[in-house]
């Protein structure tokens, strides 16, 4: 695993209008961005302690957002003239960051790891880049296994997910191409050059389930004993939910983003998608949502990019917000 220092100190993000307030239902907001500023973010994490961190995509930005409302940046990748850059993140249980990149650089294409301090890995802000997912097309959703020595990543262009796993001093492995399958596929269907297949990705009880985007379902892919990818299986069909990032909840329901719809939906046994939050809650193209099910007073944190479809902005700025789940 490639490392590098961080350039950009921790200095405070100007552009950042940090909020705390309530909003209609059970939802408020977090931190709001400034679209003029390029400031839309894509991925969400938090920690135990009550941290959240999300990249800003087109800046190369990975910002922190404290327990007392301030934001810093904590990472500031170099990227190149049409790059994504920050995309999906996951937090261990024990408090290590990942993100994915989509650049055309290979030096930051696939997983990065960032050291928030919690570890004693080097300085708060550097990071690693995870050797062999620089293979990967797009990079867009990362989870940490049960264990979490196991990461797992969707390439939502070429409809697949890799992984990567820690063993013991070495480090972490480089990523390889876990499974492949015509379920995990995009269809071509929504307004982008290529097909928008697997795409957020959650682990429960040793079954990694991935949201496919324009086949508006969730598939299921058991782990079996040696670590390999067993027979994917159709979970949740969910026809008009364009599904991108997902969560699971200690009850087993499914939390899912909807951007075009503006709806975080809530998924259970019966597979009817019920509305969490929508665009009269302040969610606007939410792309991504994060909830650590060990916790019992944690929130799901959305990343609302504030855009319905690529290019036009949705009804209320970029944000993270919070929403606790009756």
């Amino acid at each position: 695993m490639r490392r590098w220092k961080n350039g950009l100190a921790l200095a405070s993000a100007a552009t950042l209008c940090v909020v705390s307030v309530a909003s209609a239902g059970n939802a408020r907001t977090v931190i709001e961005f400034d679209p003029a500023a390029g400031e839309f973010p894509e991925g969400v994490a938090a920690a135990r302690h009550g941290e959240v961190y999300t990249g800003l995509s087109g800046t190369g930005r990975i910002i922190e957002v404290g327990t007392d409302g301030g934001a810093h940046d904590m990472v500031g990748l170099s990227l190149s003239e049409g790059d994504f850059g920050p995309g999906g993140m996951g937090m261990s249980g024990s408090g290590m960051l990942a993100s994915t990149v989509i650049s055309a650089d290979p030096e930051l294409r696939g997983v990065i790891i960032i050291d928030r301090g919690a570890h004693d890995m080097g300085m708060p802000g550097d990071v690693w880049h995870l050797e062999g997912s620089e293979g990967m097309t797009m990079p867009n959703a990362v989870a940490f296994g049960t264990d979490e020595s196991v990461l797992y990543i969707t390439d939502s262009a070429e409809g697949t997910v890799w992984r990567a796993e820690w063993q013991g001093w070495v480090g972490w492995m480089p990523a390889e191409l876990w499974i492949a399958d015509p379920l995990l596929e995009g269809t071509g269907e929504l307004p982008f050059p290529f097909p928008v297949g697997a795409n957020g990705v959650a682990i429960r009880d040793g079954v990694v389930y991935v949201g496919v985007t324009e086949q508006s379902h969730i598939v299921g892919v058991p782990v079996l004993p040696d670590g390999s990818a067993g027979e994917p299986f159709v979970h949740l069909d969910l026809p008009g939910v364009s599904i991108d990032g997902i969560a699971i909840t200690a009850d087993g329901d499914f939390v899912i983003a909807d951007p075009p719809a503006n709806t975080i939906w809530l998924v259970g046994e019966d597979g009817v998608p019920v509305a969490a939050a929508d665009a009269s809650d302040g969610i606007s193209g939410p792309t991504s949502v994060y909830l650590d099910a060990s916790l019992d007073d944690q929130p799901v944190y959305v990343a609302n990019m504030a855009q319905a479809v690529v290019g036009e902005l949705a009804q209320h700025p970029p944000s993270i917000m919070a929403i606790d789940l009756d």
